[in-house]
């Protein structure tokens, strides 16, 4: 629990500048392209994939 505690400061200052940028973009002034609704359907489905391989090489090496 106690290192727990000593790691969120760091947490904190790591993600801050994600946050900020979350935070100050205009996102009213985006708006989707032709293509991207393809585009994002091809990312998930990567990710898809890709996450189980992943999961199943790094679990051998964890145990």
């Amino acid at each position: 629990m106690r290192a727990f505690w000593l790691g969120m400061p760091a947490v904190l200052l790591l993600s801050l500048p994600f946050i900020t940028l979350v935070w100050v973009t205009p996102w009213s002034g985006f708006h989707l392209a032709w293509g991207d609704g393809q585009a994002v359907g091809v990312s998930l489905g990567l990710s898809a994939i890709a996450l189980p391989l992943i999961t199943l090489s790094g679990l051998p090496l964890a145990l």
